[in-house]
């Protein structure tokens, strides 16, 4: 029995230890250094 035709993703999925490939859009620039960040600014 064939297995059922499944459709493939537009992106491949990401290989453990490589880093994703390049976004087409222009990355979203986070405020502060660590994009972990709420966005507030850092107490110095």
């Amino acid at each position: 029995m064939p297995r059922p035709f499944r459709p493939v993703p537009d992106t491949e999925p990401a290989s453990p230890g490589t880093s994703p490939p390049p976004l087409d859009h222009e990355p979203v620039e986070r405020p502060g250094p660590d994009p972990d960040t709420d966005g507030e600014p850092l107490e110095y």
